[in-house]
């Protein structure tokens, strides 16, 4: 310590999370607390910080730039041109603790981490080689005109002219709405137009479901992939998703009666979401407008039909679309984290920098498709989508090559299905497996599987 200098406060987490406003606004970074109060309003990614002030968002930091920001966010000089003041240091933990459900957010490494810094020089190369943005340009209004013109057919085939078969169609054009806009809004891969980005966002309150919970809930699983701390894996009692949660005697029937909850999901949506976005810190402004979109979907789909149909086929056609709308959605998004290739963190603080948890906690389908990955909004290349969130989906069949290579280089295991087939029984093999064993391994426990169903590449 240099004499004279004062010594840098060490702040507890509870102190971080006092500032979470945009008058009074402290992140925390790679260890390092800021306080951004005057940056916010200034941010070249616009308005995008949403509930993650007076958090860590070392994770969603880290993953938003291709380029290594983090230097510049070093440099006293370039803080002070920015407006941003260091405030302090976190206090040394693996974990940060809050009240809530979604409050526990693990802490990682990225420094010196040469797997993650040779992967992104890679695909910044590729880009720039094929001359290819971030974010394509013509991609969002592709694919709003193509989702919404299909939706409006549909609906009227299915829920006016009460052609039932229609409704399943409908929706998983209506899923297509969360995974190919809603979904990569939220991180913020969905245009390069502040405005458009946002409304795009709240294009999942039209799903029945919340744009600002979704937020908060699918942050924490791409801060906790795969640990006990996921939220994407809390769905006790019904369900034993990861191996530190109690296992019940249910569980081990939670294999065969767990596609019967997925054909709920939707419909759920709707009685939970409001509740959520009513008890979470959320402004007055954020629910109202999730309350006046929630209008609309309850309108088109559960009123229209009664209007012009008679009961049994408005009846019909309303089972048809939610369970073709709640399979769309969980049957992309469960399985490619939780199956038998895919490890899971046993403990608090992971032994593995970040975007090797995000590999060893993720398993593709088809991986180089573009037909699913536009099918899918790139669900079907998850270790692509965790290890780049804020890259247009369009690119994932692009740079799975190189993703897949570089694994490989530095003895790290890529997991890619041949079809979906594959992927959804092993989902169905590790849910009997997590009924009936307690114990499946220490630290990162690769589940152990059947000799003949390993991962294989496309």
């Amino acid at each position: 310590m240099t004499a004279g200098v004062p010594e840098e406060p060490s702040l507890h987490p509870s102190e971080l999370s006092s500032h979470a406003s945009r008058d009074d606004a402290w992140v925390a970074v790679q260890g390092v607390v800021y306080d951004i109060t005057a940056f916010v309003a200034r941010h070249p990614g616009g308005n995008v910080f949403g509930t993650m002030l007076g958090t860590d968002v070392t994770s969603r930091f880290m993953t938003s730039h291709l380029v290594d920001v983090s230097k510049r966010l070093r440099n006293a000089g370039w803080r002070s041109k920015m407006g941003i003041t260091r405030v302090g240091t976190l206090r040394a933990s693996g974990l940060i603790e809050g009240t809530g459900r979604y409050d526990r957010t693990v802490l990682y490494e990225w420094d010196g981490d040469p797997f993650r810094a040779t992967l992104y020089k890679r695909v910044r190369e590729h880009l720039a080689a094929e001359d290819l943005p971030q974010i394509t340009r013509s991609g969002p209004a592709i694919s709003i005109v193509l989702i919404f013109g299909a939706i409006a057919a549909l609906w009227t085939a299915g829920m006016v002219y009460g052609i039932w078969w229609a409704n399943l169609f409908l929706g998983y054009a209506v899923a297509m709405v969360g995974m190919r806009i809603g979904h990569p809004a939220i991180h913020g891969a969905f245009s390069t137009n502040r405005v458009v980005r946002l409304l795009s966002g709240y294009t999942f309150d039209l799903l029945g479901a919340s744009r600002d919970v979704w937020d908060i809930e699918h942050t924490n699983h791409h801060y906790n992939t795969n640990t006990e701390h996921d939220t994407d894996l809390m769905h006790q009692p019904l369900l034993r998703l990861h191996p530190n949660q109690p296992r019940q005697p249910h569980h081990r029937y939670q294999h065969l009666y767990v596609l019967a909850l997925y054909g709920m999901v939707a419909f759920r949506w709707f009685f939970t979401s409001t509740r959520d976005v009513m008890k979470l810190r959320l402004t007055p402004t954020q629910k109202a407008v999730h309350l006046g979109i929630q209008v609309l979907p309850i309108m088109f789909t559960m009123v229209a039909p009664f209007v012009f149909l008679p009961v049994s086929t408005a009846l019909l056609c309303l089972a048809a679309y939610w369970l073709s709308l709640s399979y769309a959605l969980t049957m992309n998004f469960a399985i490619t984290h939780t199956n038998l290739e895919c490890d899971y963190a046993l403990q608090v603080e992971p032994p593995l920098p970040w975007a090797e948890m995000q590999v060893r906690g993720s398993c593709n389908w088809r991986a180089g498709s573009f037909f699913w990955n536009f099918m899918t909004g790139g669900m079907n290349h998850q270790v692509e989508h965790h290890l780049f969130p804020v890259l247009d989906q369009d690119h994932y069949p692009r740079i799975a090559p190189i993703v897949e290579q570089t694994c490989q280089e530095f003895g790290i295991p890529y997991r890619n299905k041949r079809s979906y087939r594959e992927i959804l029984v092993s989902h169905l093999a590790l849910l009997r497996r997590l009924g009936s064993e307690d114990e499946l391994g220490q630290q990162w426990s690769h589940v152990p599987h059947e000799p003949g169903v390993e991962a294989q590449s496309a």
